[in-house]
């Protein structure tokens, strides 16, 4: 009886190492994954491309200013042609937002010219020519399975979606790095629109006399952790203390007041304009 009930917990003992070893293997698996999606790989270079319909378009030339899809298509290919109605699709919704799709080739330009020019309108976004298989370096890399195959790269020139373009998270990551490009782009306007003061050049004065509005604009723009303030002094101080250790950029007011000038100049101009258009209208005449 003891030996059989040594038996059964050596066993039991056995089975649970075995489990334990089998959901650390599953953990690690799971981290590694959510690692390899959390990556941001660098776009590589597309300079050889020759397009057959649309504009030029490098990727340098989308950095900080647009969201770009790197479609892999053929002409002889049945789902390449059914996604062709959704590429030109997205292409109209995001157009506005910065957004930018490509359809690559890597058939001969004989081949895709008639066909991109058959399609017309249906085939609305720019389409080219890979003459030197640059796109290879794409699918190798992801281990492309086939085509229809899209790549979204955002503003910084990182691929960030890889896969199907009918997929429901291809354009749910467009929306996610439209909104990406939208902030930093808000970012750099209100940057231009900053003086940059060097260290411990800054009096509580100077910045007391700023509007709270102003005061709340430096402390994002500085990216100064501001969680604690309240008070409109809490966020002087902040200010004040990161000035000890870092130039301190303010609202440029310089601008601000060039612009409300401008504006108001510009407002005068119209009504006047309008009041000349006015005196310079017909009268009724009696006869």
């Amino acid at each position: 009886q003891e030996e059989r009930d040594e038996g059964r917990r050596v066993t039991y003992k056995s089975y649970n190492k075995e489990g334990r070893n089998s959901c650390v293997v599953v953990i690690v698996i799971v981290i590694v994954i959510i690692i390899i999606m959390a990556l941001k790989v660098a776009a590589w270079p597309v300079n050889h491309l020759k397009f057959v319909k649309g504009e030029s378009f490098k990727l340098e030339d989308g950095k900080g200013k647009n969201v770009i899809v790197l479609e892999c298509w053929a002409t002889w290919c049945p789902p390449c042609k059914e996604s062709i109605p959704h590429l030109t699709e997205i292409q109209h919704k995001y157009k506005s937002r910065g957004v930018i799709v490509i359809g690559i080739s890597s058939e001969d330009e004989n081949q895709i010219k008639p066909f991109v020019e058959q399609m017309g309108n249906k085939m609305d976004y720019r389409v080219a020519v890979d003459p030197r298989r640059e796109m290879d370096q794409y699918s190798s890399y992801f281990d492309a399975a086939g085509i229809p195959n899209a790549y979204v790269i955002d503003h910084e020139g990182k691929v960030r979606y890889e896969g199907h373009p009918a997929e429901p998270k291809f354009e749910s990551t467009l929306d996610v790095l439209c909104n990406e490009l939208k902030q930093f782009k808000a970012k750099q306007e209100e940057e231009q629109n900053t003086v940059s003061h060097n260290i411990n050049t800054l009096s509580r004065e100077t910045i007391s006399s700023l509007s709270l509005a102003d005061i709340k604009f430096a402390i994002r723009v500085n990216n100064i952790n501001s969680t604690q303030a309240i008070e409109k002094s809490d966020f002087i101080n902040l200010i004040l203390e990161a000035n000890q250790q870092k130039p301190i950029k303010l609202k440029n007011n310089n601008n601000s007041n060039s612009n409300q000038s401008n504006e108001n100049t510009s407002n005068n101009n119209n009504n006047n304009n309008q009041a000349q258009k006015q005196d310079s209208q017909p009268t009724g005449i009696d006869i």
